[in-house]
């Protein structure tokens, strides 16, 4: 297990073939705060959990047939060529700082105010024009082999705004000068959730339960995006954002993604993209691959980060990591029992590691889906059993 707060850990800063301690538990992880999702009671007495959700499974979600595939990547492109490009207006957008940097994007994310809407924060990322081009079409001329691409972030987001998605945050505008390209959308007043385990607690029973309605928002999210046919493709720590209410500075967080710059708008994906910890091994093995069950691997290494505070592992690319062929060649069970100090089996409930379990197997077949596991069981049904641990309704 890798240490997340250790800042040598961060994804963009990877060292692959380190070695760490397999499976051991952590002090890692900050102090949490329950959220539950957006729109449903902020009582956390009263929140909803995974066991008290009506069974989500394909069968109750749309299967798209050929027409309704093309349709639906025939308007997400229109949101890609039809948002306007607007003139960057600097007497609008006045300057906090930066939040970060854009590597992938040669850029950089600031905080900004929004004259025009009353001063309200937003977050502007500035990208160089020789990198984004004047549109999406230019893009392609420019990069063509590019996995990255910043239109597709922009559309995505646009479409999945427009049909009500509350997971992702609001699109505010695309501005142009001479020299930049600024996409421009709500700020998340509560950071990335790698930031947010950055701390320390230990991982248990209370670490679960604050862990579980952030777990509970993401697995919606990321399953509205595939209920679109939308495959994320970047799912990480980095690309979860937490949020209140605008007005608002306590109370339930909203959990946010970002980041679509690498998503598909097909389910069969070709090509390598993410991040070493987060990418599903398949991606080095198969001319194509499911890209909803790579989601599902990433969301997996996301749940075990915040349950844990750590990487289960620093990179999935084969040879490049001896925790990941570890867990590989002897399981993932066995690597949570593996550590010479406290197991992180000791540690994490039967119900959690079981729903870990089928999210990161190591083959896609095997890997429980968000929609459903097996034919009767989905994978809200993982969490649930005969134990009195936090999976489990009260």
């Amino acid at each position: 297990m890798v240490d997340a707060k250790d800042t040598n850990c961060s994804p963009f800063m990877l060292q692959e073939g380190e070695e760490g301690s397999v499976g051991s538990a952590s002090t890692s992880a900050s102090t949490w705060c329950a959220s539950c999702r957006p729109g449903e009671q902020n009582d956390v007495a009263d929140m909803l959990t995974f066991d008290t959700l009506p069974t989500l499974t394909f069968d109750t979600l749309p299967d798209l047939d050929d027409s309704e595939q093309n349709l639906m990547e025939e308007q997400v492109k229109l949101f890609l060529d039809a948002s306007p490009v607007q003139p960057w207006a600097p007497e609008r957008f006045e300057m906090v700082k930066k939040l970060q940097e854009a590597p992938r994007n040669e850029g950089a994310v600031h905080l900004m105010r929004d004259i025009a809407r009353g001063g309200c924060f937003v977050a502007v990322k500035r990208m160089p024009f020789h990198w984004t081009g004047s549109g999406p079409t230019e893009f392609k001329l420019l990069h063509p082999k590019s996995m990255e691409n910043p239109w597709v972030d922009a559309g995505v987001t646009a479409f999945l705004h427009n049909i009500g998605c509350a997971y992702v945050c609001d699109p505010v505008g695309v501005f142009r000068d001479s020299n930049y390209t600024y996409m421009v959308g709500t700020y998340a007043t509560k950071g990335d959730l790698f930031s947010w385990i950055e701390g320390g607690t230990k991982s248990g029973t209370a670490q679960e339960a604050m862990v579980r309605p952030i777990a509970e928002q993401i697995f919606e999210a990321v399953m509205c995006l595939h209920n679109c046919g939308i495959s994320h493709r970047d799912i990480s720590l980095e690309n979860i954002l937490l949020t209140h209410e605008e007005g608002q500075e306590s109370g339930t967080f909203q959990v946010k993604l970002i980041d679509f710059g690498a998503a598909s708008l097909t389910r069969m994906c070709s090509g390598a993209v993410g991040k070493p910890p987060y990418m599903a091994p398949e991606m080095f093995e198969s001319d194509e691959y499911d890209g909803f069950l790579s989601d599902t691997f990433s969301v997996g290494v996301v749940l075990f980060s915040l349950a844990v505070g750590g990487y289960p592992w620093l990179s999935t690319r084969p040879g490049k990591c001896k925790m990941f062929t570890y867990v590989s060649y002897k399981g993932f069970r066995a690597y949570l029992r593996g550590s010479k100090a406290t197991p992180l089996s000791e540690s994490l409930s039967e119900p959690l590691v079981a729903l870990l379990e089928g999210l990161v197997a190591i083959n896609p077949a095997d890997r429980s889906t968000l929609g459903k596991v097996t034919k009767d069981m989905s994978a809200w049904d993982m969490v649930t059993g005969s134990t009195m641990l936090v999976w489990d309704s009260d």
